[in-house]
């Protein structure tokens, strides 16, 4: 028999659980010797890259509101990417001044990119690292 309270709190836990996408992030500043590409983000940045599932769908929205356009938005001009959000329908990276593409299509600036950078902090402690750290043997 079905219990009344059993399924309220199915359904409070599921709600709980939504995500609207996922947030990478560089844990710590890093120099590189060119450019990291949204694309290759993960292949040359992910030893120190950390990640957490976006919980607030008016996060995305407060975050992409009135961005600041420098010149014609076009192909990804070479942007050290240090963010990366995937949505379901598309891909956000964002390098660490706020200048922001959308599928590779330079957008411009954000204008509240410090938004971005709160978000971070305050999921920081909760986040996922994708690779684990190893630390070095001595033979």
């Amino acid at each position: 028999m079905f219990s009344c309270k059993k399924s309220k709190e199915y359904k409070a836990s599921s709600i709980e659980q939504v995500d609207y996408g996922t947030l990478y992030f560089v844990r710590f500043q890093v120099n590189t010797d060119r450019a990291v590409s949204c694309n290759n983000f993960m292949n040359e940045l992910g030893f120190i890259t950390s990640y957490f599932k976006i919980q607030k769908q008016s996060f995305i929205d407060e975050l992409l509101s009135n961005p600041m356009i420098e010149g014609e938005s076009g192909d990804d001009y070479g942007m050290d990417v240090r963010y990366r959000i995937e949505l379901k329908d598309k891909i956000i990276c964002i390098d660490n001044f706020g200048n922001y593409s959308i599928d590779n299509k330079y957008r411009g600036t954000l204008s509240n990119f410090q938004l971005l950078l709160n978000y971070v902090e305050m999921n920081r402690e909760n986040s996922i690292k994708l690779e684990e750290d190893f630390s070095l043997i001595n033979d």
